[in-house]
């Protein structure tokens, strides 16, 4: 009875780092990038910009409504994926739309509404004796200009 020798397997050459069957037997890039991401959150997380991750999870949130709305869609209706997508984001998009056009309806001022004076006007309509009622406080800076003679 003969046991079959077997050699070891070859020890990788550390000078070759960069190659393809070295890259991907260390690390992927799909790992690379996970990586990147979650030191770019914690990043965020940690500085004073740390509101900007509520637009993240936003983004995240309306993407999964998105994608939701086109598996309903593609098995509902025999339609291709993509067509689905387009259905699914002009959903999303017609509801928003509606609200702002029923907005812009309700603060349309009709022809027969007055229209408010600008402030600029009712500044000047203003009588001397309000405007002398006016306090100026002291400035901080030095290229000071006041408005009113006193």
């Amino acid at each position: 009875m003969t046991i079959a020798s077997t050699s070891p397997p070859p020890i990788p050459d550390l000078t070759d780092w960069f190659s393809t069957t070295m890259l991907v037997e260390a690390v992927s890039w799909s790992t690379l990038g996970y990586i990147l991401v979650a030191v770019g959150l914690i990043a965020t997380l940690l500085s004073s910009h740390r509101y900007l991750l509520v637009y993240l999870l936003a983004g995240m949130a309306y993407w999964l409504l998105v994608e939701g709305l086109q598996f309903v869609i593609s098995h509902a209706i025999a339609i291709s994926s993509w067509h689905s997508y387009l259905a699914a984001l002009a959903i999303t998009w017609f509801i928003p739309s509606l609200f702002l056009v029923y907005r812009y309806g309700m603060r349309r001022p009709s022809a027969d509404t007055p229209t408010k004076p600008r402030w600029s006007t009712v500044w000047q309509r203003k009588s001397a004796a309000d405007r002398d009622n006016y306090i100026e406080h002291t400035p901080i800076y030095n290229n000071y200009k006041p408005r009113f003679d006193n």
